[in-house]
């Protein structure tokens, strides 16, 4: 499932997903500072509320700002997110991506990827769930050689 982007080549968002869960998009919601789709993915036993957003690096071209992000981001953080956040969060000298982070920490979730999701080896794409749950079991990427970043592939333990 994706929305593409309109405005120019390439991008958008997506979600990859076997086909024995049932997926319903919900109504478009539109942020000025990221793309965003919201699903709801469904198995036999439950639900699970997803939001998969690209946050494009921010420019005096583009007009947006980190600051603009951050206050966008607290309207997501019951859910659980997938995506390219554009935040190089194995930069622990990167005061926004720290930011960032201690945003994620203040309502208790957790970002689970380590190592690098983008060829310039920067941990760009992240999923994050609450810390107290055992949401994501496991995970690994793969270079589908489609993007300048990797597909990340993840095993889910979904409550019944």
């Amino acid at each position: 499932m994706h929305i593409p982007r309109m405005d120019s080549r390439g991008g958008g968002v997506g979600l990859l997903y076997n086909k024995c869960y049932k997926i319903e998009k919900q109504d478009d919601t539109s942020f000025l500072s990221f793309e965003y789709m919201e699903v709801l993915l469904g198995s036999p036993t439950t639900v699970l509320r997803i939001g998969v957003l690209y946050r494009p690096l921010p420019s005096t071209e583009n007009g947006l700002t980190a600051t603009m992000f951050f206050n966008e981001l607290p309207i997501l953080l019951s859910l659980f997110l997938v995506g390219d956040f554009n935040f190089h969060v194995d930069n622990h000298t990167d005061n926004v991506a720290s930011k960032f982070l201690d945003s994620l920490d203040s309502y208790n979730l957790v970002q689970h990827f380590s190592g690098p999701t983008h060829e310039d080896k920067h941990t760009l794409d992240l999923m994050t769930a609450r810390a107290c749950e055992d949401t994501i079991q496991s995970w690994s990427t793969l270079n589908p050689h489609l993007s300048d970043h990797l597909a990340i592939h993840s095993k889910l333990s979904l409550p019944q």
